[in-house]
């Protein structure tokens, strides 16, 4: 690839699709994280409420059920949670009705958040939570269907994506006039010496970028020095056909005596040499 123009467009549009694709995939995870975090955010909230509920509470059970909201209690509702007390014993949130989630354990540091798939093909993320208490640690889990947060998610980065796309396209094709505007001058410079070869001159623009400028003035000091040059020459050349102009006639006027004298083959000699130099000085005359 020997085209600048088309160099600089290639490493432009390498930036650039580089530069688009490290944003959607940053805005994709941070949109991500964002949801999760608010999500958990509530998960926390919830588990915090239950432990406070049971914790002192004389019938656990009862007091679950009545620290659940109305969300916990609905079959498949996506709000789901088990609480595993000290003892071994478990008890679950109403909404998981006949079916049994696989809630992990908190992790060394006393809480973890993971993704499990739920019953109906629900999404769950689940927050476990280890609460100290008198008897024993308490654990309890609390999980939420974040299926339809995921679809948003998902149009959004596709539509992300194709805001991106479109960005990416009018930026390249401003780019790509931007450079076309930039060396233009160039293609004046390519143009000015062409004309030069003609014999032609023209004037090179005085606006260039700064970079290209030096050479610009190059150019147009190289046309300023040809354009005086052929000037001299064609001086020259026209003070040296004036100036041969009495010798010729000087032997044109010998030519003829001779031919008077009785010896035109040798004035006709003088006369094909004297216009054979007329010829040549026409000639140079016109290419000069």
């Amino acid at each position: 690839m020997n085209s600048l123009l088309n160099r600089l467009s290639l490493a432009m549009a390498l930036v650039l699709l580089g530069a688009v694709a490290v944003l959607a995939f940053a805005l994709q995870d941070f949109s991500r994280h964002l949801v999760e975090d608010y999500v958990a955010a509530r998960l926390r909230h919830d588990a915090d409420l239950l432990y406070v509920r049971i914790v002192d509470a004389p019938d656990v059970e009862a007091a679950v059920d009545d620290a659940a909201g109305t969300v916990y209690q609905l079959p498949l509702s996506g709000h789901y949670f088990e609480v595993r007390l000290a003892g071994g014993t478990v008890l679950r949130s109403r909404s998981q009705w006949d079916e049994t989630l696989a809630f992990a354990a908190p992790d060394a540091s006393g809480e973890s958040i993971q993704r499990l798939p739920g019953p109906a093909g629900q999404q769950l993320l689940v927050l476990a939570k280890r609460f100290a208490a008198a008897d024993g640690d308490i654990a309890i889990s609390v999980a939420e269907d974040v299926a339809s947060v995921d679809a948003s998610i998902a149009r959004f980065h596709r539509r992300t994506v194709f805001g991106l796309a479109i960005a990416l396209a009018l930026l390249l094709i401003l780019q790509r006039q931007l450079l076309l505007r930039g060396l233009a001058p160039l293609q004046d410079a390519a143009h000015a010496c062409r004309l030069l070869e003609r014999g032609e001159t023209t004037a090179l623009p005085a606006n260039a970028p700064s970079e290209v400028q030096p050479m610009l003035a190059a150019v147009d000091r190289l046309a300023r020095h040809h354009v005086q040059r052929v000037g001299r020459v064609r001086h020259a050349v026209g003070n040296l056909s004036h100036a041969l102009k009495t010798p010729l006639a000087v032997l044109q006027q010998h030519a003829d005596e001779l031919n008077a004298a009785g010896m035109p083959e040798a004035a006709d000699a003088i006369r094909r040499q004297i216009q054979r130099m007329l010829t040549s000085i026409e000639t140079e005359l016109r290419r000069a």
